[in-house]
């Protein structure tokens, strides 16, 4: 019925990103005061992640609840314990981070970077491999719900698919009418764009609505037949 259940404070700047964690029982969330990862009940309790010191445009929980990896404008990830909030590893890498994913088995991190590549980082083997195929900044990544396929969305107004185990690129898409700036994966992927959201089915896409706003914040509901967006105007929409 749309009506408010719950409110609570926990950061002093805007609120850029917020990700549930598989189970739905953690949410981590990123301002540039920090990172912080609740654990959700009637009080929900936060444990306070390493921040960036600026802007935290990516961050997700491991399939498990244990690990929170975060990045953004300081062009550094870092993997922390979700539960504790300890600093377990950081690489600092040569451009910004405009976002990231973890994969369902939570043993690697996909991170889209505005020198237009993607990178694949396997933590605890400490191993890197570079994704080149965009032409402008990465926009957004996100793995399909097997893990088996890592999909890209870039300034150069593409949606690329690629293998999540060997990188390498499996699909391209034709160029859309602008560069997407979100995807989601459930039962297949969707795009949202300046202007417009486009669900795609098999990598092809199948509708697009035209929306008023640039959405800020998107995410799918988990029987794949709706999509949620929030935008600038401080307004929440189901599609």
């Amino acid at each position: 019925n749309g009506r408010l259940t719950r409110s609570w404070s926990g950061h002093e700047r805007a609120v850029r990103v917020f990700e549930y964690g598989p189970s739905g029982k953690r949410l981590i969330t990123a301002a540039a005061d920090g990172v912080k990862v609740w654990r959700l009940g009637r009080r929900p309790k936060a444990v306070a992640v390493k921040g960036h010191g600026t802007f935290t445009l990516g961050a997700a929980i491991s399939g498990d609840g244990r690990w929170a990896v975060s990045g953004g404008y300081d062009q550094v990830v870092r993997l922390s314990n979700a539960r504790t909030g300890r600093l377990e590893f950081e690489e600092r890498l040569p451009a910004r981070i405009n976002r990231l994913a973890m994969d369902a088995r939570s043993q690697v991190v996909a991170l889209s970077l505005t020198d237009g590549t993607v990178r694949l980082w396997w933590p605890w083997k400490r191993r890197w491999r570079i994704l080149r195929g965009h032409s402008g900044e990465v926009n957004d990544v996100t793995f399909s719900d097997n893990g088996e396929v890592l999909a890209s969305a870039g300034d150069d107004r593409t949606v690329r698919l690629w293998s999540a185990r060997s990188g390498r690129p499996q699909w391209r898409g034709s160029a859309l009418l602008s560069s997407p700036a979100r995807l989601l994966s459930h039962r297949g992927w969707s795009t949202f764009a300046s202007g417009t959201a486009q669900p795609w089915s098999k990598g092809l896409p199948r509708w697009a609505q035209v929306l008023q706003a640039e959405e800020l914040v998107a995410d799918a509901h988990p029987g794949g037949d709706f999509l949620c967006g929030s935008d600038h105007l401080g307004r929440v929409r189901l599609w």
